[in-house]
């Protein structure tokens, strides 16, 4: 097979890769050294969770306002097209938080 007919073949995997998954095609893209950040942020997020026992204690820790996961680096960030997440105050009405859903449906 000839390194042409390889390099085609992989580049339609790729491509079926990001629509599959696009954050994990993001993450085979990233350099190096931000690949090396991104494997001790995800490790040290990991290692938070795992605190709190099981997933639904987790997630009722953090919602008591218990649990705080680090931050992304920056470039992380960026090469994973990671945005802040929006906030749900009490008190907000149905209309406010359908209008939140409406902007993340639509990738806003």
């Amino acid at each position: 097979m000839s390194r042409v007919s390889l390099s085609r073949r992989l580049q339609a995997v790729l491509e079926a890769v990001e629509n599959i998954d696009p954050q994990a095609a993001r993450v085979h893209r990233m350099k190096p050294a931000t690949r090396l950040r991104f494997d001790v942020w995800q490790a040290e997020c990991t290692r938070v969770m795992a605190e709190h026992g099981d997933p639904a204690a987790a997630f009722a820790a953090y919602l008591a306002g218990e649990l705080e996961t680090p931050d992304p680096p920056k470039d992380v960030a960026e090469a994973l097209r990671l945005r802040p997440a929006p906030v749900l105050r009490e008190g907000m009405s149905v209309h406010e938080c359908a209008e939140i859903y409406e902007q993340l449906k639509e990738g806003k």
